[in-house]
This record gives structure tokens, C-alpha cells and sequence, in this order.
């Protein structure tokens, strides 16, 4: 149901060479994440590296020290496009774009792609440009990445899925990057908010905690790609009351600049508690007349080093098999068990499979 490599989708559908090395373009490649990205991919010794970013001089420096070269590439000027993507294979990205521009020119070259973005609207639109020479791979990273992977576990599980629900908690004491705290608190403050408050199992010790519904694209692009419509994302920290009382700021002050600005100062301030980076999927619905549900969780730590960790992992897994035309979400190539696997077998985190409970009717 979820494993699609063998199937042949377009013109580029054709094995990987067991000899040629991959040209690996890595735009944002010194920032908070793709320096962990090209480390952990440096480390492999069978890719060609190269480290892009707007300043030659910190890509240059910074792909020194993991054995690649370093490109200037500037999103807002094309005319650094050709230059820094000539002889490239696949381009990872680790920032966050405006528009199609850049993905488009690498699609019309026949380069490969792959995004760790977390906005749906991106993701979406690049779903919409179905490449014929060229395979994208979306969805990748933790949340979206690895959550998709765990509802793909749960669903295989089921004949019928009726929800899937996807709980983040995330530690106080880690240092998360100012363009993720950015991205977080203009969701909590966003008037449109969804306003849900769920309940839900942690695993490893963590127990219940009361979750807030966040827009995560992973519950957008698990709706478009498995059975159901029933899925949602909430977060909670570890503090209790910090996550009430944050959430609470962004139901009051709904659609204040000011108010998100703050909040977004103090969460990158605050340095208590810590660095726990948690995940948990639980999928419910129909498996042999019954109504049941599965649960899957992680567990592991610094939220930056665990995305970083998994998009290499999630892009590893896909440089292994075949080239397959399109855009695919994570949990659309990669077989979710052996994934699970993979992700504890390195170290990257803890999984752990929650019992099959028989639930009552809706």
C-alpha cells in the first residue's frame, strides 16, 4: 500500500549506479540544520559535497571542514542558479522558499530535489509541477518526515482508517533556531488557528499531555495520500504550564505582530528543562469488524540534530534504490517498518509500538 519503489512512474524511472557518486547540492548547507545535514552526509565518504548559500565565504568555509566545496546561490538571483547547480544530481534544500522559481529551473535541468519545508502551501504547489526528468522528495525530517512514516506504520496496520491523530513534545532546555521559532509562534498567533486541545499518550515515560492543534504539513499531506481526512498535529512542551501559557497568549492576542514577537524573544531565551524532542502517532479505525487503534512513538533529543539526523537518513534511504519521476512525500517511497527500524538502529532515537486497544463505538 505505502511501498511504491517498484513501480515505474515517468521517464526517469531507473536503478541507482553502484558505482558513480552522487553530486549533492545542499542550499542552506551552513545554517542551523543543513550544517547537521552535510555532516551527517559527509560522513557517508561516497558523495561529492557542495555547500551553498548566499556567502562564498561561510560556504566555502564551512564545506571545508566536512571535505566539500562551497557555492554561492542566491534564491533571489537567478543568475547564481546555473552556475552553482552545473554537474549537480540532486539538490537538497534547507530553507524556506517564496515561490516555484528555483524548483521549476532545477526540474527543467533533470536535477533531483528533495525539501525539509514544513509549509503546506510550498509542498502543495510543488506537488502541482509534476516533473517528468526528475524525482522530489518532500516531507522530510522529523515533522513533517518521520511523523508521516509513523501514521504510514499504523495505517498498514488497519483495513480502514478513521484518524490519525500527531503529538509533538518538545523540551524547554534545547536551542531551537530562530526560523523555526519564527515559524511556530506565527502559527500560534495566527487568527485562523485551529483552536482544538487534545489529550494524548506519550510513550517512554512521559504519559498523557494535553496538546494544541499547530498546522504541521504532515497532516495535510497524510490526508491527500491515505484514506481518511481525519488528521491533525498538536504540541505541547514540557513544561505544562508554559505550554498553557503560551497557547493561552496566542488564543488572546490572536493576530498581534507585537504579541507573536514577544513570545517568540522569550522562547528563544528560555533555557530550562530539557532538551527532549518527542513524537507520538496514533491511528485509529478498522481492522477485523472491530474498531481499534495502533500508536507508534519516538523519543530523542535536540529537535535540530534529530530533523537534521532523519532528512539524511529519509534522503540516504532514497539514494539506495531507484529513481522514480515525481514528487513524493517520505512516507510515500520508503517502507515504514524498516524505517523504524533504521531510525533506532542509529541511534537517532528511541521508537517504541504501542498495543492494538479495541476501542468503543464513535
Amino acid at each position: 500500500m505505502h511501498e511504491r519503489r517498484d513501480t515505474a512512474a515517468g521517464e526517469a524511472s531507473q536503478p541507482q549506479s553502484g558505482t558513480s557518486r552522487n553530486t549533492v547540492l545542499v542550499v542552506g548547507g551552513y545554517g542551523s540544520v543543513g550544517a547537521l545535514i552535510c555532516q551527517t552526509l559527509a560522513a557517508r565518504g561516497d558523495l561529492d559535497l557542495i555547500v551553498a548559500g548566499r556567502s562564498p565565504s561561510k560556504a566555502a568555509a564551512f564545506a571545508r571542514s566536512v571535505g566539500g566545496r562551497g557555492v554561492r546561490l542566491d534564491l533571489d538571483d537567478q543568475s547564481t542558479w546555473e552556475p552553482a547547480c552545473r554537474g549537480v544530481d540532486w539538490v537538497l534544500m534547507c530553507m524556506d522558499q517564496t515561490d516555484l522559481s528555483f524548483v521549476s529551473f532545477l526540474f527543467a535541468q533533470g536535477i533531483h530535489y528533495a525539501d525539509i519545508t514544513a509549509s503546506d502551501g510550498f509542498l502543495r504547489a510543488v506537488e502541482g509541477l509534476a516533473p517528468r526528468r526528475s524525482m522530489a522528495l518532500i516531507s522530510v525530517g522529523l515533522a513533517p518526515g518521520l511523523t508521516n512514516i509513523m501514521a504510514a506504520w499504523g495505517a498498514a496496520r488497519l483495513e480502514r482508517i478513521e484518524r490519525i491523530d500527531i503529538g509533538l513534545l518538545f523540551g524547554l532546555g534545547d536551542r531551537h533556531g530562530e526560523a523555526a521559532i519564527g515559524w511556530l509562534a506565527d502559527r500560534i498567533f495566527d487568527r485562523a488557528r485551529d483552536r482544538r486541545v487534545v489529550d494524548m499518550a506519550f510513550g517512554f515515560g512521559a504519559g498523557r499531555r494535553r496538546l494544541y492543534a499547530v498546522d504541521f504539513s504532515d497532516q495535510h499531506s497524510l490526508a491527500r495520500t491515505l484514506p481518511t481526512d481525519a488528521a491533525w498535529t498538536g504540541v505541547a512542551f514540557e513544561s505544562r504550564l508554559a505550554t498553557a501559557a503560551l497557547f493561552g497568549m496566542g488564543r488572546a492576542f490572536a493576530g498581534s505582530r507585537l504579541m507573536r514577537d514577544v513570545s517568540a524573544a522569550v522562547m528563544k531565551r528560555l533555557r530550562f528543562g530539557s532538551p527532549l524532542c518527542s513524537a507520538s502517532v496514533a491511528v485509529s479505525g478498522w481492522s477485523k469488524g472491530e474498531r481499534v487503534a495502533t500508536s507508534v512513538h519516538f523519543s530523542g533529543a535536540v529537535e535540530a540534530r534529530v530533523t537534521a539526523q532523519l532528512a539524511a537518513l529519509q534522503f540516504e534511504q532514497v539514494l539506495s534504490g531507484p529513481l522514480v519521476a515525481g514528487v513524493h512525500h517520505t512516507h510515500q517511497l520508503l517502507d515504514p517498518a524498516a524505517m523504524l527500524e533504521a531510525v533506532a538502529a542509529r541511534g537517532i532515537g528511541k521508537i517504541a509500538f504501542g498495543p492494538v486497544e479495541t476501542l468503543g463505538a464513535p
